[in-house]
């Protein structure tokens, strides 16, 4: 998929685009009828709400579960960002938000790069946050430049990853079709992954 020049001023004006059904409803439900199996696993990637097993944010699906490994590699989520850093660009982090309507706890304001700078020492804000809506948005309810790669390891490897290399994207099918994909982290996460390292 690639950018628009009309789009690309768009995005250069006000510093974000958005696609409306840009994945088909199939599409959709294949990631939807995975999130409830992510959901019931212990894992450390599985952050919880407070005094509730409900989980707020699931890191890192991409390292363990299929489907996600095929969206962190999809050319519609991965070619515009590339075309507009003018680059190839690695997961710096991966997550879905599964926030709890009315009940769970508040997301603070906040922008991303603060950080991503601060903890990871990331030279620039030459990252790009993708946002694909499973549900409906509404008054009821993220990639980085190779050479923008953070510096430090203070987070731990499945909230800020460590590997620098290039997405190579899959077919545009991906999500339909069966696809080889690496799922390092698909019986259990490293214990390298759950550490910060603080050497630079």
């Amino acid at each position: 998929m690639q950018l628009t020049q009309t789009q690309i001023e768009h995005f250069d004006c006000d510093g974000y685009l958005f696609f409306p059904s840009l994945f088909t409803p199939e599409e959709i439900r294949v990631l939807i009828d995975e999130v409830p199996y992510l959901y019931t696993q212990h894992r450390p990637e599985n952050v919880r709400e407070k005094g509730s097993d409900a989980v707020r944010t699931n890191f890192a699906a991409h390292m363990y579960s299929k489907p996600f490994a095929k969206l962190a590699r999809h050319p519609r989520m991965v070619t515009p960002v590339m075309q507009i850093f003018g680059e190839p660009v690695y997961m710096h982090q991966f997550k879905i938000n599964g926030k709890m309507a009315f009940e769970g706890d508040l997301w603070q304001w906040h922008q991303d790069y603060g950080t991503w700078k601060n903890d990871g020492l990331m030279p620039e804000a030459r990252a790009m946050n993708v946002a694909i809506f499973l549900d409906e948005v509404n008054e009821f309810n993220s990639l980085c430049a190779v050479s923008n790669h953070i510096r430090r390891f203070k987070r731990p490897a499945y909230i800020a990853h460590r590997d620098f290399t290039p997405i190579a994207c899959l077919p545009d099918d991906c999500l339909l079709r069966d696809y080889d994909v690496p799922l390092p982290w698909q019986d259990g996460t490293p214990e390298a992954a759950l550490q910060p390292a603080l050497a630079s």
